[in-house]
């Protein structure tokens, strides 16, 4: 679970501020399940490991073509989500137990 930080957009030279949102994340074997907010997306990924312990995660969600970039780093046990411009990287912690 984390947020996705508050950040601005300009829409027809208009600034409007976005709130700071929740996010979470969740992957199972054969999907990969964003919750932004009170939406919920859901699709399937690809792993591509880049170093010892750290892996992209590639994902495709249903209706968008827009891909879900993911960097999950096992030793420090945290994925950050790649924004979608505008929106910032969002960084996620496990859930405690």
């Amino acid at each position: 679970m984390g947020s996705i930080p508050s950040h601005e957009i300009n829409i027809n030279n208009n600034l409007y501020q976005i709130d700071e949102t929740k996010i979470e994340i969740q992957l199972t074997k054969d999907s990969l399940y964003i919750i932004v907010g009170s939406g919920k997306w859901i699709g399937t990924y690809s792993v591509i490991k880049t170093e010892k312990k750290k892996y992209e995660i590639q994902g495709k969600m249903e209706g968008s073509g827009v891909a879900e970039i993911l960097y999950f780093d096992a030793k420090e046990k945290k994925i950050t989500r790649k924004g979608l411009f505008p929106q910032p990287n969002a960084i996620l912690l496990p859930l405690k137990k």
